[in-house]
């Protein structure tokens, strides 16, 4: 098997969403060579590739403060107004 055909086959199993064990059993490879292909093309210096489901709408997000405090705001919200809303949390009143 060329090397590029062991590239493609770690982009399907990656792409498919299925364990390494079940993706080898389904393509009849051998667990343990697999993973040696893995390894071999792994890409060096860190992270290669992070994904977020791509959203629609706004989604709450919560920030629990040392205190206790809970703030509930939405993802839509600018980081700014977030983090200074925090930092008057921290601000001892008047």
């Amino acid at each position: 098997m060329s090397d590029s055909e062991k590239h493609a086959d770690i982009q399907r199993q990656a792409e498919s969403g299925k364990t390494l064990s079940v993706f080898c059993r389904d393509e009849g490879i051998a667990l343990s060579r697999f993973q040696s292909w893995k390894k071999k093309f792994a890409p060096t210096g860190g992270v290669s590739e992070i994904s977020a489901p791509a959203q629609t709408f706004p989604v709450p997000v919560e920030v629990v403060l040392a205190s206790g405090t809970r703030v509930v705001t939405s993802s839509g919200c600018a980081p700014s107004w977030l983090a200074e809303l925090v930092r008057s949390f921290a601000t001892p009143p008047c």
